[in-house]
């Protein structure tokens, strides 16, 4: 009889945990992850022109904040560029500003970062600083949950120097971001995902691009993503990808 109890209420507990909207989905959500608690966040995304892997661990200092501390690394594939890459770090502080609570005022956070143009190879960041707004509608018992973003992001740019121009010269770029996302849960673990958006924070991609998978929440600590998308409009236009993630969330720390 115990282990019968100890079963119904493990299926409980995963079928009614929390999802929340998390990479590999770009639209983030208004949601952080704990007092005194950590959490990584690590995927693999892969498209014709790179096979990247990032892993995104953040921590919750004091209940309204998370602090994020992230890179990526992998290999380009773009022709005669078969080379080895990596980036870091990734730099993010989220404050969440409402909680967002099922049925009432959406939840609002703030997030700034900066990727700090180290490293080498095709995955070097021109991205130097970015800032947005996230809010989370829920509705019901966490059935259905909606996300927007809107926020913008500069880079510097290298681009030919108009009186050498042999030689490159540096110049700011500043472009808006935003995104809107969906989460629409199906059956026990599973959850249906789906965004758009325009702009990624942490890389410098044209036009807009759409993205559909699956979340799988295993536990309040185990969360799994399976997705794929492709750019819908601007130039460069984004190629299609597909990406496999997971969020494991510890319980709290001190």
């Amino acid at each position: 009889m115990r282990v019968v109890a100890l079963a119904v209420s493990l299926a409980c507990v995963v079928a009614s945990t929390p999802a929340r909207a998390v990479r590999p989905f770009i639209t983030d959500d208004a949601r952080v992850v704990g007092k005194h608690q950590a959490q990584l966040e690590s995927w693999v995304r892969y498209d014709r022109t790179a096979l990247q892997h990032w892993a995104v661990p953040a921590i919750g200092p004091i209940a309204p904040l998370e602090v994020t501390l992230g890179a990526v690394h992998g290999f380009s594939l773009e022709p005669n560029d078969h080379n080895y890459s990596f980036a870091a770090p990734l730099l993010q502080a989220k404050l969440l500003l409402h909680h967002a609570h099922p049925n009432q005022l959406p939840g609002v956070a703030i997030i700034a970062g900066t990727f700090f143009p180290f490293g080498f190879g095709h995955f070097r960041s021109p991205v130097n600083g970015f800032t947005y707004l996230a809010v989370t509608e829920v509705i019901g018992d966490d059935d259905l949950l909606l996300h927007a973003n809107l926020g913008f992001a500069g880079a510097q740019l290298e681009r030919p120097a108009s009186n050498a121009p042999a030689e490159l010269e540096k110049h700011a770029r500043y472009r808006a971001t935003w995104g809107v996302a969906t989460q629409l849960h199906l059956y026990r673990a599973a959850n249906l995902a789906a965004e758009i958006f325009s702009g990624d924070p942490y890389a410098e991609v044209g036009g807009g691009a759409g993205q559909l998978g699956l979340r799988f929440v295993l536990s309040s600590f185990v969360q799994l993503d399976v997705a794929g998308g492709s750019g819908l409009y601007g130039q460069p236009r984004m190629p299609a990808w597909g990406s496999v993630g997971f969020r494991f969330v510890s319980a709290k720390l001190w």
